[in-house]
């Protein structure tokens, strides 16, 4: 019996395209322009801003994986991994204080739109008793929460279980995350189900966990990942309704 379904955020909730490049110009400046209202010049033009953020994140998820997935406060981010000779000579305490923001600023600029019928399937869930909930790989400690207020989603999931790596200092297939979800959410792991975008990290982190199902929506991924593939591959998310309809009735 499901009784509560996780999902990822980027990728599955909304859809996260590549940046255009036109758009990478406004994120960066608009990154820019914060900083320099906190006295901050970082001394870089809007498309080297964008450049070293995704460039710095690759290579700390890279460390990451081989360091036991963890994750970093955007503060560490930014001065260890995306701007460190811009940072170097900042006030290392404002910098901390706004860190978060700044990235909200540069996320709130890049595309994040709610997949089709994203509304009506989460309202369909909770009225058929299904629990919510939220494990997501972000560098931003309450961007998700922001995207889902803002989409009048935020309300049908569970407060206690929106986990995000940048606030819980892992970052997901670590099988901890999906165990901690289920226990804050109220349920067995032979009662949850996890939907996301990517094998690697979605499907096989809530597998080892020992969740019982693992639903893939297909993504406009550069690579969804190696392993077993989940046991339900859909492409709206309309059609995890019929699918916890069905198990539930085994």
């Amino acid at each position: 019996m499901i009784k509560a379904i996780i999902f990822d955020f980027g990728g599955t909730i909304v859809n996260t395209d590549k940046v255009p490049q036109e758009q990478s110009k406004i994120s960066g400046k608009a990154l820019l322009d914060y900083f320099k209202n906190h006295g901050i010049d970082l001394k870089l033009t809007p498309e080297q801003v964008y450049t070293k953020y995704k460039e710095g994140g690759k290579l700390m998820k890279k460390d990451s994986k081989t360091h036991g997935y963890y994750d970093l406060h955007p503060y560490d981010l930014l001065t260890k991994w995306v701007f460190p000779k811009e940072l170097k000579n900042a006030n290392q305490k404002l910098v901390k204080c706004i860190a978060n923001n700044a990235l909200n600023v540069l996320k709130h600029k890049g595309p994040s739109v709610l997949r089709p019928n994203g509304v009506e399937t989460i309202k369909k869930l909770s009225q058929m008793g299904i629990k919510l909930g939220i494990i997501s790989n972000t560098d931003s400690m309450n961007f998700v929460n922001k995207r889902l207020f803002n989409f009048g989603l935020l309300k049908y999931f569970d407060q206690n279980c929106i986990f995000l790596s940048a606030l819980s200092g892992l970052r997901k297939p670590d099988p901890v995350l999906f165990k901690a979800a289920c226990t804050d959410i109220g349920v067995k792991l032979s009662e949850a189900c996890y939907v996301g975008d990517t094998i690697d990290k979605d499907v096989e982190g809530a597998r080892k966990a020992g969740y019982k199902l693992q639903i893939r929506i297909i993504a406009n991924n550069d690579s969804v990942g190696q392993g077993k593939e989940a046991k339900y591959v859909i492409k709206n998310l309309k059609e995890i309704v019929d699918i916890i309809k069905r198990e539930n009735k085994k």
